[in-house]
């Protein structure tokens, strides 16, 4: 009996060293933890913090034979060619640089790469690089014979990934088709091998896994005469209300603009359709287009009637509003150019290196306050207000290096405004047209980041002991 309570007793003796290091640890947080929300008594026992990066984007490389120059936002970003094998990064310390048909792969950052391709001496196509996604339409673009255009779908993650792609038509929709797209390598398919003989198209492009992003290139001739070219604008999913632009009216000796409407409605219902045409001085709707039908599942083409410079003002948005979700973009000639404006995103701050061209910009919104900030090609610093009611459309007579566009806060202290969406388009003009619109760079592994305290500790340790 003794020698069971003397071994006891020394079992309980070695239990209690162990005991002291976790006790002493409580002890001191407890007593920190006191010290430091003892004399604040709003002060919450657990605090969490926001760890948020920009995802990294993916640029098309030189498409259909053309030159190609991206422009980045700013120096010494990471880069690297998606091409089998290439997986290390570099960076660079130049602003813009030429590309070869790889595409590039940009790590994150807050401001937006831009990538210029020509294939004649008229035309230009542009297009801001993306992050892509596993569901993206593309509401343009033309399956005939004369047309050579393609769809780059690029594969910049480290395993292989299937991708469908639905093609759509004015007859409907066309039989699919199941691609494989190797680890980190693109694959380019033409337009008129996906939807042949078919003048008026859409594509959805689905991706079963990995990082993939498409980017679809419209290149039209019509014989041995380029008609131009211009990147279709992606779009993630259909909406009731789309606000498209920038478009311009461009009038060359007696040609006449023309600006064409395509829709697709990719629900069992047809859809009726409202345009409003929105310019610098006013609003309106186009005569036939207060209440238009759409018929569902195929791609309906639609003339706007013509504008005179007084009803256009040159540069303006379009607003459409349905009452079943759609797709809708807006084809536009220029001077021997041609561009499609598609379905803009909700304004943050936007911010792009533009490499010396003459733009003009067009900002729809119930309230439109803006601050632009730019550095023109003489490198002169400037920044302006942009306020207004409906739209609000600046084109500045210089041309432009550096811009950002940032929101003012409307909401005050005390006051009960609701801040409203603001929708920018950008037309790039040189030696040719582009339309592109105003988005930021989605943020990216936005996670909460907690503070350990006692609270915390304590929860565990219950955890672990439950």
């Amino acid at each position: 009996m003794k020698l069971r309570e003397m071994f006891s007793r020394r079992k309980r003796l070695r239990l209690i060293p162990s005991l002291l290091p976790p006790f002493a640890i409580v002890l001191v947080i407890a007593t920190l933890h006191f010290l430091a929300v003892g004399s604040d008594p709003n002060q919450s026992d657990s605090q969490a913090g926001d760890t948020a990066g920009y995802a990294s984007v993916i640029c098309p490389g030189a498409l259909g034979g053309a030159t190609a120059r991206i422009s980045l936002p700013s120096k010494k970003l990471a880069i690297r060619t998606i091409e089998p094998g290439s997986t290390s990064l570099h960076r660079v310390k130049t602003l813009g640089f030429s590309l070869t048909s790889l595409p590039i792969f940009v790590s994150g950052n807050p401001g937006t790469a831009i990538v210029s391709e020509k294939i004649t001496s008229t035309s230009v196509a542009a297009v801001p690089c993306s992050a892509g996604g596993s569901d993206q339409w593309f509401i343009g673009g033309s399956g005939g014979v004369s047309n050579k255009g393609v769809l780059d779908v690029v594969n910049s993650g480290l395993s292989n990934s299937t991708v469908h792609i639905f093609p759509f038509s004015n007859h409907g929709e066309l039989a699919p088709i199941t691609l494989v797209i190797k680890a980190n390598s693109d694959r380019k398919i033409s337009l008129a091998s996906l939807a042949p003989g078919e003048a008026s198209i859409a594509l959805h492009v689905v991706s079963e896994s990995g990082r993939v992003s498409s980017f679809m290139l419209d290149h039209r001739k019509q014989g041995l005469k380029e008609k131009g070219s211009s990147f279709v604008p992606p779009q993630e999913s259909p909406r009731g209300q789309i606000f498209l632009g920038g478009v311009q009216r461009i009038t060359v000796g007696k040609s006449v603009p023309q600006v064409t409407m395509r829709f697709l409605v990719p629900g069992d219902v047809d859809a009726d359709v409202q345009l409003t045409i929105h310019t610098a001085t006013s609003s309106f709707t186009p005569l036939g287009f207060d209440m238009h039908t759409v018929a569902h599942q195929r791609v309906v083409d639609l003339q706007l009637p013509v504008m005179t410079n007084s009803e256009s003002g040159g540069i303006y948005g379009i607003e459409v509003t349905s009452d079943q979700p759609l797709f809708a973009s807006a084809l536009w000639n220029g001077d021997g150019d041609f561009a499609w404006s598609g379905a803009l995103e909700p304004l943050s701050t936007f911010q792009a290196n533009l490499n010396g061209v003459h733009c003009g910009f067009v900002f729809m919104g119930t309230s439109i306050n803006l601050t632009a900030r730019w550095i023109d090609s003489l490198g002169k610093s400037r920044s302006q207000s942009l306020v207004g009611q409906g739209e609000v459309v600046w084109a500045p007579k210089v041309a432009l290096n550096k811009i950002e566009f940032a929101p003012v806060n409307s909401r005050q202290s005390g006051a009960t405004e609701v801040e409203t969406p603001i929708f920018g388009g950008a037309i790039v003009s040189s030696s040719g047209v582009s339309s592109i619109g105003l988005q930021a760079p989605a943020l990216a592994m936005l996670s909460p980041a907690p503070i350990s305290d006692l609270r915390v500790l304590t929860l565990m340790d219950s955890q672990a002991n439950g």
